[in-house]
């Protein structure tokens, strides 16, 4: 713990350590969560609208100048710590002092805590920025933009109380290697807070001017291995479809493996140690960002447009109040008022976190004749275009797969005049991404579920990017936890030592599945492991089916080791398999033998018996292979 303050960081829940895993069919049911719900349908748009509609893009203007003005503030020095108390202020006076927060660890950096009403462990919404700058640059845009939409969101969303903990985050010494967030992420991990969603924002105000005017602002998401949609992707989609369906879109979701300078920012500090749900936003003029790191970074710069901040911070309050206004026993619902005009169409988006059905109310004022269709992932339509001539349309459709939806509805050529639309969704939601949809639980930590049974946490899962929902993450007969903790294998690699071998047949047969031994052959039946495991024999145990026939034999002669054949005659030369083994000949080739070179054979032919001179068949033997091992059990072939 890198000198941390003794209350470092109410947000770490400390009771999390002293509270077990349970598997997620053990958790309370809503009714024992303490929430009361509204006996009225609550609409996810109502405060995610507010929250859009509230952020205050003169404030964002007037808080980067203020930062501006007061010069550059490097680690260290004294405009460092004034800005430090700056923002401690600021963030109480916001709030209305609803806001709680703390300077932590020996970077100093910032955690308030606008608390939520949840009174059990539950994953924490956060939101980060840094406050320092490099020793030459005024930071207006770095990282000035970030703090001011950091204080702007707490303004905002203070407005309001929230199930769940949302934490805002000023980092220090950002500019000196992510030192502040990287003192506190391992922090994080220890006392097992668990992220919904943690957005960071560095540098909103400089665009790329080549680019689409939706693809203005890029929304990094977290993609890397062991990551599910509904981690990272599905908050990123949500922001461009919030901001598309309130107003002018400018975002543009974009993995993080194709943004150069992922690893760069504060955020890399949680994601670094196997946190999964976080969003990067940041200017698409990176490389025309020619005030960077430099003097020039004032917020008067002519390159810095303000309308890009707004509307990032706009998207993200709407994104938290969106997902944390629902309510148990309710699905998601959305609803929009739009105005048609003559020949004019609509378009709303929609992100689906499961397969799921969707209930399409349209109500329009006056009756007119609409068209509507919804276009979903891989671009095909999956819903045929219907015509209505209603005041009140319902229809029912399906969303097959997570991803983004678009509905689109139209007028027809008869509409002369402007025509009131209402439209809602109702559709069933699962942003944990672990198949129950959100109406049917309730927050609760990941670090508190098991949702797979194999004794490791969903949270630890996630970190570690194991499946939170299989309890055998590669699919090699080994449990998870069993892997890590009992016999220390990989468990993203079925085959740790790299023989061939998956590490769940080695442990079952006894060998080691951290030294390889493909070609080994330890029961002696001239089959080595590999071809054990192929043809499904037990590696140290040379007769398998306990037939007198080692393995080897038996796989050599086209015969089934599994089973006892050893009475059987394949080639029909009066020689059983057994028989054959034990004088060395093949099971499948036909080859008599006689007591000595020349024989008598007595054939009884209408009563005589006569003499008939026979040549006996020389066949070349083969070397006599050894008896078989006993069994395991001591017992004899």
């Amino acid at each position: 713990m890198l000198g941390v303050t003794r209350h470092t960081v109410a947000i770490v829940l400390a009771v999390f350590l002293l509270i077990p895993c349970v598997p997620v069919q053990s958790l309370p049911s809503l009714s024992d969560t303490g929430f009361i719900a509204s006996h009225t349908d609550v609409y996810n748009t109502e405060l995610a609208r507010e929250a859009y509609e509230t952020v205050s893009s003169s404030y964002l203007v007037q808080t980067i100048r203020e930062l501006s003005d007061r010069g550059p503030r490097p680690y260290l020095s004294d405009n460092n710590e004034g800005i430090r108390d700056w923002i401690v202020s600021r963030l109480s006076v916001l709030s209305g002092g609803a806001i709680t927060t703390e300077v932590v660890g020996d970077r100093q950096s910032i955690i308030g805590t606008l608390h939520g009403t949840m009174e059990t462990p539950a994953p924490a919404v956060m939101i980060g920025c840094h406050y320092d700058s490099v020793s030459v640059s005024p930071g207006a845009n770095d990282d000035g933009s970030g703090v001011a939409a950091t204080l702007e969101l707490a303004r905002v969303l203070s407005k309001h109380q929230w199930p769940l903990d949302i934490l805002f985050c000023f980092w220090n010494a950002e500019e000196l290697g992510l030192l502040g967030s990287g003192e506190m992420a391992p922090v994080f991990l220890e006392k097992e807070v668990d992220i919904l969603v943690h957005f960071n924002i560095d540098m909103l105000l400089v665009e790329n001017r080549n680019l689409p005017p939706d693809e203005r602002v890029w929304v990094m998401y977290n993609s890397g291995g062991g990551t599910l949609f509904q981690d990272a992707q599905y908050w990123a989609e949500l922001l461009r479809a919030l901001s598309f369906n309130f107003g002018q879109n400018i975002l543009s979701p974009v993995q993080h493996s194709s943004f150069l300078y992922w690893a760069y920012s504060d955020h890399y500090s949680f994601a670094r140690l196997g946190y999964k749900p976080i969003v990067f936003i940041s200017e698409s003029g990176l490389y025309e960002d020619t005030a960077y790191h430099t003097s020039d970074d004032t917020w008067d710069n002519r390159l810095y447009n303000y309308t890009l901040e707004a509307r990032s911070v706009s998207a993200v309050a709407a994104a938290i109040a969106f997902v944390l206004s629902r309510v148990p026993d309710q699905p998601t619902r959305e609803r929009y008022h739009v105005t048609l005009g003559p020949g004019g169409s609509v378009k709303k988006m929609i992100v689906s976190t499961m397969p799921t059905s969707l209930l399409l109310t349209i109500r329009a004022v006056p009756d007119v004749t609409l068209s509507f269709s919804l276009e979903g992932p891989g671009l095909t339509y999956l819903l045929a275009t219907e015509s209505y001539t209603t005041g009140d349309t319902t229809c029912m459709c399906h969303m097959p797969s997570v991803g983004v939806y678009t509905l689109t509805v139209e007028g027809e050529d008869e509409i002369t005049g402007p025509v009131d639309l209402d439209i809602e969704f109702e559709y069933e939601s699962d942003i944990q991404g672990n198949g129950i949809p959100d109406s049917q639980e309730w927050w609760v930590s990941d670090f508190l579920i098991d949702s797979d049974n194999d004794s490791l946490s969903d949270g630890r899962e996630e970190i570690a990017g194991y499946n939170r929902y299989d309890p055998d993450t590669d699919h090699d007969m080994l449990n998870d936890y069993d892997e890590q903790f009992v016999w220390k294998t990989r468990v993203m690699n079925p085959d740790s030592d790299f023989d061939l071998l998956p590490d769940g047949w080695e442990v079952r047969y006894g060998l080691d599945p951290l030294h390889a031994e493909t070609v080994d052959d330890p029961d002696g039946d001239a089959l080595t492991n590999v071809d054990e495991l192929k043809h499904g024999t037990h590696p140290l145990v040379s007769d398998t089916d306990s037939d007198g026939m080692p393995d080897g034999f038996e796989v050599d002669n086209d015969l089934d080791p599994l089973a006892d054949d050893s009475s059987f005659d394949p080639d029909n030369d009066w020689a059983t398999n057994l028989e054959e083994y034990l004088r060395g000949t093949r099971a499948h080739q036909f080859d008599l033998q006689f007591p000595s070179p020349f024989a008598v054979l007595l054939i009884v032919a209408g009563g005589a018996v006569l003499p008939v001179a026979a040549l006996a068949l020389h066949v070349r033997r083969k070397r006599l292979p050894l008896q078989p091992t006993q069994n395991r059990d001591g017992s004899g072939p």
